[in-house]
């Protein structure tokens, strides 16, 4: 039976999580800063010292690979180093931290033979969207997702494009496709991740075994009236485009809620107003909207109505309304086959696990391009996630990665 080592694995944790760490115990690592390149500087060591073979390609994903691994197409697991702005301490890191552990476990129980698949560890790039406003940029270059034009066009709030950030970061992207990876470079990735949710805290089970990731539609709305004075524009001669998003911030919740027995939510997370003054009517605003869902039919039903109703209400306030789509995913769902297979690992080990799905995009959804994924979630007794608050008890992550080894190790002699 492989055993993993739980106090190595914790204080590995434990290690990473000082990288950015805030005073109120959040972490801070965006995507391609000197904190997220020191992470992945952690790692590569950690990795080496445990006998792995490392690379990082140019858009600063590092590949830990058994030095054995030939050209077999190896089974990897892991997650990304990067957070959100005061995240948390096992929101990607876990995974990563998990994957390390499992495979140094299972080298440890059985050295690499021709009758096994090699393992490996990705740690990915920018897997939050804080930054730049598009999610799991390293997965999506790794699956040739990501356009080339995304590297000159996503900027952040100072203006850094994506582009000047990945040089910055000591990186050289262009162009993407040398980036790209064919599919079938890995046999199976497995992500660990800790579960964003309080489902299975309120389940009272230790694991989640995921059956789907929902994927995110993004769009841009901006509408354009007339700025005025505030006193002197009488209100039946207002063209107040902030009172027009008000009645599309509505307009999306209903739309939302008219599906959420299909897993749809609907978020508007971002709403900027111009000139932003106390004594002027609001002449444009913009609005972020993120759709979500795990069934492609009808988040695209939600988008549409969304679409329907800012035409009518801008019609409706003589105002002028634009709608881009700034990204589309397509919702993941994992082989039953796989999930199936986890279960069994589970129950062997007597450990508690149930199925649910993702309501939150991973870096699995992308990769899922360049062949099979599968999915483990760790409880969250907080409940919360992307805040320091969030939480998971050291026996359920020892609990995770000792499953996450033993389903490796199978899956490996399959």
């Amino acid at each position: 039976m492989i055993s993993i080592n739980a106090e190595r694995l914790l204080a590995d944790l434990s290690a990473l999580a000082r990288i950015g760490a805030e005073a109120d115990g959040g972490v801070t690592r965006l995507a391609y800063t000197p904190a997220e390149q020191q992470a992945r500087t952690w790692f590569i060591r950690r990795a080496r010292q445990a006998g792995l073979t490392v690379s990082v390609d140019d858009a600063g994903n590092a590949l830990a690979l058994e030095p054995q691994a030939g050209g077999v197409p190896p089974i990897l697991s892991g997650s990304h180093l990067d957070t959100v702005p005061r995240g948390g301490r096992f929101d990607g890191m876990l995974g990563v931290v998990a994957a390390l552990e499992a495979v140094r476990a299972v080298r440890e129980h059985d050295k690499m033979t021709q009758e096994r698949r090699p393992l490996g560890v990705l740690a990915l790039a920018a897997e939050e969207s804080s930054r730049f406003g598009v999610a799991c940029l390293g997965s999506q270059m790794l699956a040739g997702l990501l356009p080339e034009a995304a590297l000159h066009t996503l900027q952040d709030a100072q203006g850094v494009t994506l582009l000047d950030a990945m040089k910055g970061a000591g990186l050289q992207p262009q162009p993407l496709h040398k980036i790209q990876r064919p599919r079938g470079w890995f046999h199976e990735f497995v992500e660990l991740h800790i579960d964003q949710s309080d489902e299975l805290a309120q389940a009272d089970v230790a694991l989640g075994l995921i059956t789907g990731i929902a994927a995110p539609t993004r769009l841009r709305i901006e509408l354009r009236g007339r700025a005025s004075h505030s006193g002197s524009t009488p209100m039946e001669q207002r063209q107040d485009a902030l009172v027009g998003a008000a009645e599309i911030i509505l307009a999306v919740e209903r739309a939302a809620m008219a599906r959420r027995q299909q897993g749809v939510v609907g978020t508007v997370g971002i709403l900027h107003v111009e000139p932003n003054a106390m004594n002027v009517v609001p002449g444009r605003a913009e609005l972020g909207v993120d759709i979500r869902g795990i069934d492609e039919a009808s988040i695209q039903e939600t988008v549409q109505q969304i679409e329907q109703a800012t035409t009518e209400i801008a019609q409706k306030r003589g105002l002028r309304a634009t709608i881009s789509v700034t990204s589309r995913s397509k919702p993941q769902r994992i082989s039953q086959e796989r999930v199936d297979a986890l279960a069994r690992v589970c129950q062997a080990l007597g450990v508690a696990a149930r199925p649910m799905v993702s309501r939150a995009g991973h870096d699995a959804m992308y990769l899922a391009a360049l062949g099979p994924v599968s999915m483990l979630f760790v409880r969250n007794p907080a409940g919360v996630s992307h805040n320091p608050a969030e939480f998971a008890r050291d026996e359920d992550i020892v609990a995770a990665t000792t499953v996450l080894a033993a389903y490796l190790a199978q899956r490996a002699m399959a």
